[in-house]
Protein backbone atom coordinates (compact mmCIF):
# COMPACT_ATOMS: atom_id res chain seq x y z
CA UNK A 1 0.00 0.00 0.00
CA UNK A 2 1.74 2.80 -0.82
CA UNK A 3 2.01 6.43 1.05
CA UNK A 4 -0.84 7.87 -1.31
CA UNK A 5 -3.07 5.50 -0.72
CA UNK A 6 -2.61 5.11 2.68
CA UNK A 7 -3.42 9.42 3.14
CA UNK A 8 -6.32 8.53 1.07
CA UNK A 9 -7.71 5.86 3.54
CA UNK A 10 -7.77 7.87 6.24
CA UNK A 11 -8.61 11.17 4.34
CA UNK A 12 -12.07 8.76 3.80
CA UNK A 13 -11.87 7.49 7.67
CA UNK A 14 -11.09 9.95 9.27
CA UNK A 15 -11.44 13.36 7.69
CA UNK A 16 -11.65 15.80 10.58
CA UNK A 17 -8.43 14.14 12.26
CA UNK A 18 -6.12 14.21 8.88
CA UNK A 19 -7.26 17.49 8.17
CA UNK A 20 -6.78 18.65 12.22
CA UNK A 21 -3.12 16.97 11.33
CA UNK A 22 -2.24 18.12 8.23
CA UNK A 23 -3.42 22.14 10.01
CA UNK A 24 -1.09 21.13 13.08
CA UNK A 25 1.89 21.07 10.67
CA UNK A 26 1.14 24.00 9.25
CA UNK A 27 0.60 25.95 12.16
CA UNK A 28 3.29 24.36 13.85
CA UNK A 29 6.15 25.70 11.05
CA UNK A 30 4.47 29.36 10.38
CA UNK A 31 5.27 29.78 14.42
CA UNK A 32 9.29 27.84 14.24
CA UNK A 33 9.64 30.08 10.92
CA UNK A 34 8.30 32.93 13.16
CA UNK A 35 10.71 32.10 16.33
CA UNK A 36 13.69 31.89 14.12
CA UNK A 37 13.45 35.00 12.35
CA UNK A 38 12.80 36.99 15.47
CA UNK A 39 15.66 35.22 17.11
CA UNK A 40 17.84 36.16 14.04
CA UNK A 41 16.96 39.71 13.81
CA UNK A 42 17.17 40.22 18.31
CA UNK A 43 20.03 39.06 20.15
CA UNK A 44 18.35 36.18 22.29
CA UNK A 45 17.14 37.63 25.70
CA UNK A 46 19.49 37.28 28.99
CA UNK A 47 18.83 36.73 32.70
CA UNK A 48 19.84 40.77 32.74
CA UNK A 49 18.53 41.52 29.17
CA UNK A 50 15.81 44.17 28.59
CA UNK A 51 12.08 43.07 27.00
CA UNK A 52 11.58 43.46 23.47
CA UNK A 53 8.97 45.59 21.98
CA UNK A 54 5.38 44.99 23.21
CA UNK A 55 6.19 43.13 26.11
CA UNK A 56 4.20 44.23 29.25
CA UNK A 57 6.81 44.05 31.57
CA UNK A 58 10.45 42.93 31.09
CA UNK A 59 9.78 39.64 32.99
CA UNK A 60 7.25 38.78 30.68
CA UNK A 61 7.35 38.47 26.73
CA UNK A 62 3.49 38.26 26.03
CA UNK A 63 3.75 37.51 22.19
CA UNK A 64 6.19 34.47 22.73
CA UNK A 65 4.11 32.87 25.42
CA UNK A 66 1.16 32.63 23.23
CA UNK A 67 3.74 31.78 20.26
CA UNK A 68 4.89 28.69 22.35
CA UNK A 69 1.47 27.19 23.22
CA UNK A 70 0.09 27.44 19.96
CA UNK A 71 3.40 25.82 18.83
CA UNK A 72 2.99 22.81 21.40
CA UNK A 73 -0.13 22.01 20.65
CA UNK A 74 0.36 21.64 16.76
CA UNK A 75 3.24 19.82 16.73
CA UNK A 76 2.46 17.56 19.73
CA UNK A 77 -1.31 17.29 18.60
CA UNK A 78 0.39 16.20 14.91
CA UNK A 79 2.55 14.14 15.50
CA UNK A 80 0.42 12.10 18.18
CA UNK A 81 -2.31 11.72 15.19
CA UNK A 82 0.57 10.84 12.84
CA UNK A 83 0.92 7.61 15.92
CA UNK A 84 -2.41 6.69 15.58
CA UNK A 85 -2.76 6.65 11.65
CA UNK A 86 0.78 4.18 11.40
CA UNK A 87 -1.14 2.28 14.47
CA UNK A 88 -3.89 0.74 13.16
CA UNK A 89 -1.81 -0.97 9.97
CA UNK A 90 1.59 -1.69 11.99
CA UNK A 91 0.77 -1.28 16.41
CA UNK A 92 4.41 -2.78 16.78
CA UNK A 93 5.68 -0.35 14.46
CA UNK A 94 4.38 3.23 15.98
CA UNK A 95 4.96 1.97 19.34
CA UNK A 96 8.94 2.08 18.70
CA UNK A 97 8.57 5.30 16.38
CA UNK A 98 6.98 7.30 19.30
CA UNK A 99 9.89 7.19 21.41
CA UNK A 100 12.15 9.30 18.77
CA UNK A 101 8.69 11.01 17.49
CA UNK A 102 7.81 12.72 20.47
CA UNK A 103 11.52 13.16 22.05
CA UNK A 104 12.04 15.18 18.92
CA UNK A 105 8.99 17.13 19.39
CA UNK A 106 9.14 18.14 22.75
CA UNK A 107 13.42 19.31 21.93
CA UNK A 108 11.61 21.28 19.12
CA UNK A 109 9.62 23.29 21.68
CA UNK A 110 12.39 23.87 23.96
CA UNK A 111 14.58 24.93 20.42
CA UNK A 112 11.41 27.70 20.40
CA UNK A 113 11.85 28.37 23.88
CA UNK A 114 15.44 29.35 23.35
CA UNK A 115 14.77 31.45 19.99
CA UNK A 116 11.68 33.30 21.28
CA UNK A 117 11.33 32.64 25.50
CA UNK A 118 8.18 33.72 27.34
CA UNK A 119 10.62 35.46 29.81
CA UNK A 120 14.12 36.07 30.17
CA UNK A 121 16.61 33.08 29.80
CA UNK A 122 17.68 31.26 32.71
CA UNK A 123 18.69 28.14 33.83
CA UNK A 124 15.42 27.67 36.37
CA UNK A 125 13.14 28.53 33.05
CA UNK A 126 14.35 25.65 31.15
CA UNK A 127 14.73 23.31 34.37
CA UNK A 128 10.35 23.74 34.82
CA UNK A 129 10.26 23.53 30.66
CA UNK A 130 11.65 20.45 30.71
CA UNK A 131 9.34 19.00 33.01
CA UNK A 132 6.24 21.01 31.70
CA UNK A 133 7.06 19.93 28.05
CA UNK A 134 7.26 16.33 28.85
CA UNK A 135 4.44 15.76 30.93
CA UNK A 136 1.85 17.51 28.91
CA UNK A 137 3.07 16.02 25.77
CA UNK A 138 2.63 12.46 27.58
CA UNK A 139 -1.23 13.34 28.37
CA UNK A 140 -1.59 14.75 24.70
CA UNK A 141 -0.16 11.12 23.19
CA UNK A 142 -2.13 8.76 25.87
CA UNK A 143 -5.10 10.74 25.14
CA UNK A 144 -4.97 9.91 21.20
CA UNK A 145 -3.16 6.51 21.53
CA UNK A 146 -3.66 4.95 24.93
CA UNK A 147 -6.80 4.19 24.90
CA UNK A 148 -6.31 1.56 21.67
CA UNK A 149 -3.17 0.13 23.36
CA UNK A 150 -5.48 -0.35 26.88
CA UNK A 151 -8.36 -1.44 24.97
CA UNK A 152 -5.86 -4.45 22.84
CA UNK A 153 -4.26 -5.31 26.24
CA UNK A 154 -7.74 -5.95 28.14
CA UNK A 155 -8.94 -7.82 24.84
CA UNK A 156 -6.17 -9.91 24.86
CA UNK A 157 -7.20 -10.81 28.64
CA UNK A 158 -10.47 -11.35 28.20
CA UNK A 159 -9.94 -13.59 25.42
CA UNK A 160 -7.36 -15.63 27.18
CA UNK A 161 -9.80 -16.19 29.98
CA UNK A 162 -12.67 -17.36 27.88
CA UNK A 163 -10.33 -19.77 25.91
CA UNK A 164 -9.34 -21.49 28.99
CA UNK A 165 -12.62 -21.37 30.71
CA UNK A 166 -11.44 -20.19 34.59
CA UNK A 167 -13.26 -19.01 37.35
CA UNK A 168 -14.23 -15.00 37.48
CA UNK A 169 -11.70 -14.71 40.11
CA UNK A 170 -8.84 -15.98 37.73
CA UNK A 171 -10.05 -13.47 35.15
CA UNK A 172 -9.77 -10.37 37.23
CA UNK A 173 -6.37 -11.65 38.22
CA UNK A 174 -5.35 -12.13 34.85
CA UNK A 175 -7.11 -8.21 33.81
CA UNK A 176 -5.02 -6.73 36.68
CA UNK A 177 -2.01 -8.29 35.74
CA UNK A 178 -2.29 -7.05 31.77
CA UNK A 179 -3.09 -3.29 33.27
CA UNK A 180 0.39 -3.54 35.76
CA UNK A 181 2.27 -4.67 32.24
CA UNK A 182 0.41 -1.29 30.84
CA UNK A 183 1.88 0.77 33.39
CA UNK A 184 5.21 -0.68 33.55
CA UNK A 185 5.05 -0.44 29.15
CA UNK A 186 4.17 3.44 29.88
CA UNK A 187 6.64 3.85 32.72
CA UNK A 188 9.28 2.60 30.44
CA UNK A 189 8.02 4.73 27.38
CA UNK A 190 7.88 7.55 29.42
CA UNK A 191 11.79 6.87 30.95
CA UNK A 192 13.32 6.35 27.33
CA UNK A 193 11.52 9.45 25.89
CA UNK A 194 12.42 12.25 28.67
CA UNK A 195 15.99 10.29 28.10
CA UNK A 196 15.93 11.34 24.64
CA UNK A 197 14.39 14.97 24.97
CA UNK A 198 17.84 15.21 27.98
CA UNK A 199 20.35 13.96 25.20
CA UNK A 200 18.87 16.20 22.39
CA UNK A 201 19.46 19.14 24.66
CA UNK A 202 22.35 18.36 25.81
CA UNK A 203 23.76 17.95 22.71
CA UNK A 204 22.83 21.05 20.21
CA UNK A 205 21.29 23.33 22.82
CA UNK A 206 23.83 25.60 25.08
CA UNK A 207 24.33 24.98 28.33
CA UNK A 208 21.67 27.01 29.99
CA UNK A 209 18.88 24.87 28.61
CA UNK A 210 19.79 21.65 30.02
CA UNK A 211 17.84 19.90 32.24
CA UNK A 212 19.07 20.06 35.84
CA UNK A 213 17.20 18.14 38.83
CA UNK A 214 16.39 20.69 41.16
CA UNK A 215 15.81 18.11 43.98
CA UNK A 216 19.25 16.57 43.43
CA UNK A 217 20.20 20.37 44.26
CA UNK A 218 18.34 21.09 47.25
CA UNK A 219 19.30 17.68 49.14
CA UNK A 220 23.19 18.70 48.75
CA UNK A 221 24.73 21.31 50.86
CA UNK A 222 25.09 24.54 50.20
CA UNK A 223 23.87 24.21 46.93
CA UNK A 224 23.71 27.29 44.41
CA UNK A 225 21.03 29.49 42.93
CA UNK A 226 19.90 27.82 39.38
CA UNK A 227 20.06 31.24 37.72
CA UNK A 228 23.56 33.09 38.45
CA UNK A 229 26.04 33.61 41.66
CA UNK A 230 25.50 36.76 43.70
CA UNK A 231 28.04 39.16 42.87
CA UNK A 232 29.55 39.48 46.33
CA UNK A 233 31.31 36.94 45.92
CA UNK A 234 32.15 37.63 42.68
CA UNK A 235 31.77 34.59 41.19
CA UNK A 236 33.33 32.20 43.57
CA UNK A 237 31.37 30.00 45.43
CA UNK A 238 34.25 29.35 47.72
CA UNK A 239 34.77 32.93 48.35
CA UNK A 240 34.82 33.88 52.21
CA UNK A 241 32.17 35.86 53.79
CA UNK A 242 33.06 39.52 54.79
CA UNK A 243 34.44 40.24 58.51
CA UNK A 244 32.43 41.99 60.86
CA UNK A 245 33.63 45.51 61.81
CA UNK A 246 35.72 45.55 65.00
CA UNK A 247 33.43 47.17 68.08
CA UNK A 248 34.44 50.03 70.24
CA UNK A 249 36.74 48.34 72.87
Amino acid sequence: MSLKDIVADELKRTPVAAISGAASVVVATVTLVIGWMQNKATTPASPTGAAPAGSLSGELFTGNVFLLIAYFLAVTTAASLLLRMIARKHDITALFISVPLIALSNFSVLLLMYLAPPRPISAQLFASAHDLVFYASAAIVIVFCGRAVLADLISTATTRSTAADTESSSKGNEAVGFLLIALVLLAFWSWLVFAGQQRLTQTLLPEVTHFVDTKAESKGGGSKSLDAVTPASNGSPNAAPPQPSSGAK
